[in-house]
This record gives structure tokens, sequence and C-alpha cells, in this order.
């Protein structure tokens, strides 16, 4: 328990110290809220096809207005029990201004990634490596983007329902986009694109049904706005994710 808890306030430090280090920020309070329901195909529970839906809403602006919201379905196809490979689509309504006048923004994105799951110090460890071709509605140029997210989660005493569960995710730009162009602080440049991480408690009621929540921090350098602002952006939001499994 000690052991755990040295570990937490590492990636705790891990997790806030490069934001802490930006000479020049700004921050916004967000709040995030997440579903997530997974599983095999149900015509044949020895299949290796998966499916995965997710849903998301984020409120910003001191979590006042309704930021950006996700609806995510993915199919995968697992080689073995702790490696899948997956393909899947998001539609991504955001607010934007464009021409002084704020509207809903439609993103789409198709993606391919290979998740792998190892058991690791009493614990569970994730990596997940993603790709995304990302679409606006506005214009017909597209983003490529490489995610890679590592997670560890680890029961907070032998047999606990409660765990501890801390990950981070780096993105980064493959290409610049000219999104800034049509949509004001907006479009991505080659290079770092953001950096986020979590860090909470997990409770599961259930082998297959489990809550998450904890604090949220992203960090987004001022290169990725399109020259339009001046400052490094922190996000800082409590996140809620309600998982279910079949």
């Amino acid at each position: 328990m000690i052991k755990l808890a040295k570990l937490l306030w590492i990636c705790l430090l891990f997790q806030v110290l490069p934001p802490a280090l930006a000479t020049q920020t700004a921050e916004d309070f967000q709040t995030w809220t997440q579903f997530i329901a997974q599983g095999k195909v149900r015509a044949n529970r020895d299949s290796p096809l998966l499916w995965y839906l997710e849903f998301q809403g984020r409120f910003g602006h001191h979590s006042s207005d309704f930021a950006r919201g996700f609806v995510r379905p993915a199919l995968g196809y697992a080689l073995s029990p702790n490696l899948s490979l997956w393909l899947g689509y998001a539609y991504v309504p955001f607010k934007s201004s464009i021409e002084s006048n704020m509207t809903t923004v439609h993103e789409h994105r198709a993606f391919e990634q290979v998740i792998f799951s190892h058991p690791i110090l009493d614990g569970q460890f994730i990596s997940r490596t993603r790709l995304e071709q990302r679409f606006l509605n506005t214009t017909a140029d597209k983003s490529w983007r490489l995610r890679q997210m590592f997670r560890f989660s680890h029961p907070l005493w032998p047999k606990a329902r409660f765990s501890g569960v801390f990950w981070d995710e780096v993105f980064i730009s493959l290409n610049t986009t000219d999104w800034a162009n049509i949509t004001p602080n907006w479009g991505a440049k080659t290079g770092l694109n953001a950096n986020r991480g979590f860090l909470g408690l997990a409770y599961n009621f259930t082998p297959k049904t489990w809550v998450e929540v904890g604090y949220l921090n992203q960090y987004t350098p001022s290169d990725q706005f399109g020259g339009r602002r001046p400052k490094s952006q922190v996000i800082h939001a409590p996140m809620l994710s309600l998982n279910l499994r079949f």
C-alpha cells in the first residue's frame, strides 16, 4: 500500500510538472464525462471479433459551456488475449469562432490502433497506439495525428474493489494544417500537439462494471493554435467515466 501511494505521487508530479514549468500558459477549468461499452461479438463468444462504443461530453470556460462531444465506435480483432487491432470512427462536434461568430464545427475522424495489455507488479499495464485522420466540415485539409497512451492500474489492497489509476497520452501532429485560416485558434503544426494525463480511482461494482473518477490535466503548446494564441493552454478537469464490459 505504501509503495502504491509513492507511485501515485510520482505519477501526479510527472503529470503536472511540464505545464507548471511553462513560462506562459492560459488555464481553463473544465468538466469531462465519458461512457464506454465494449465486448466480444455476441454471435460467437469465442470469436476474436471485438466491438467498442464511447460517448463523451466536455464542458469548458470554467465548465459553463459545452465545448466538445464525442461519439466513437470501433471494431477490433484479437490476435491474442493481450494484443488487438482496431479500426474506428469518431464524430466530434465542437464550438469555434468563425468570422467572429460562434458556431458548431463538425469534425470526423478515422482511426487505426493497436492495444497491448499485460499484468505487471500485481496491476494491469495497457499500451494504446492510435493513428488518426481528422477532417472538418469547413475545409478539405486533412490532419494526421499519432497518439501514444500508457496506462497502469493497481488495486489499493489485495482483492480490493478500489484501484489507483494513472495514464498519460502524448499527441503528435504529423503534418501542418490550414485549419487556423478557417477556424480561428485552431490548426495543428507538425510536432507535439498535446500531452494529457489522468490520476484517479476506479471502483468495480462487478468484474464487468466499473467507474473511474479523478483529475485530468492537458497541456497544449501555443504553436498548435495556428499562431492565434501567444500562450500555451492548460486544462484542469475532474473526469468521470462509466465503463461496461459485455
